[in-house]
């Protein structure tokens, strides 16, 4: 049986990139706060999709639709 890895990637391995972001993933790297993040969502400005648990998610096309939409630099 295989042994699970842990922790972080060893140099030269790349991690998979996300597919999608949590609006705390979003808030961090852009400087908009969560609650404005939601409510572009509601208001339909940005496209997200629920998990099952409810919680918001929003693909990477939307996530870089936020960055270059308000030309900001990923911090």
């Amino acid at each position: 049986m295989e042994k699970r890895k842990r922790g972080r990637p060893k140099k030269g391995q790349e991690k998979t990139e996300k597919k999608y972001f949590s609006v705390s993933d979003v808030s961090r790297e852009t400087g908009i706060t969560p609650q404005v993040i939601k409510e572009f969502a509601r208001r339909g400005k940005i496209i997200f999709i629920r998990t099952i648990g409810g919680h918001m998610r929003i693909p990477r096309s939307e996530f870089e639709k936020i960055i270059n939409l308000y030309n900001l630099d990923k911090r």
